[in-house]
């Protein structure tokens, strides 16, 4: 008897919704796109994932995540931890969130409710890569800012769906000052879903 597992996500929102980077295999990676995924292993599960694209060209994709998250005692409570860093041409990415998620225990499934809050830094590499002369400025502009999301799933041992905002807010750099902007307009939503049927 084999298994075959079906994956499904999809990203919907403003133009910049693909800055939102996905990763592959998602179905290890749940917690990545949808924070109330926590603790839906039912153990503790720790996940380490890198990706690199175009390799040996200057400024290609580099990308690493680290997501830890469990489900506590109390069965209704489950939290999770994630770092991510993305590293593409002159710009750096890193984030790091803590995922609180509440889980309500049906007959054979769980609906689930999650919040995660973290910060976030972009920074710019030393442009030198390209030319000669460094623009000060260019090098000065890095930040590190709050954010927040939000997931919602429901699941079993044979299937998932969430739908997930992973980011509230967006940084905006007036005349290269950053701060935290809130536009319903730049949410960009996951829709994420799998399962597995016996053949």
């Amino acid at each position: 008897m084999r298994r075959l597992t079906i994956i499904l996500l999809f990203v919907v929102g403003a133009v910049n919704a693909q800055q939102y980077s996905l990763p592959t295999q998602i179905n290890r990676n749940r917690m990545y796109v949808n924070p109330a995924y926590a603790g839906s292993y039912e153990a503790s599960v720790a996940s380490l994932m890198h990706r690199s694209q175009w390799i040996n060209v200057p400024g290609a994709l580099s990308f690493q995540n680290f997501e830890f998250h469990t489900p506590l005692k109390k069965q209704a409570i489950a939290l999770g931890f994630q770092v991510r860093n993305e590293s593409i041409g002159l710009k750096n990415n890193t984030e790091a969130f803590i995922t609180y998620a509440h889980r309500i225990q049906l007959e054979k499934s769980t609906l689930a409710f999650a919040l995660k809050g973290g910060a976030q830094s972009l920074s710019f590499k030393d442009p030198r890569l390209y030319e000669d002369e460094v623009d000060n400025a260019f090098l000065s502009n890095s930040t590190l800012l709050p954010n927040a999301g939000f997931g919602v799933s429901y699941y079993s041992a044979a299937y998932y769906f969430g739908l997930s905002v992973p980011y509230f807010f967006g940084v905006i750099s007036p005349d290269g000052n950053s701060q935290v902007d809130f536009s319903v307009d730049r949410l960009n939503f996951v829709l994420s879903g799998g399962g597995s049927v016996r053949m």
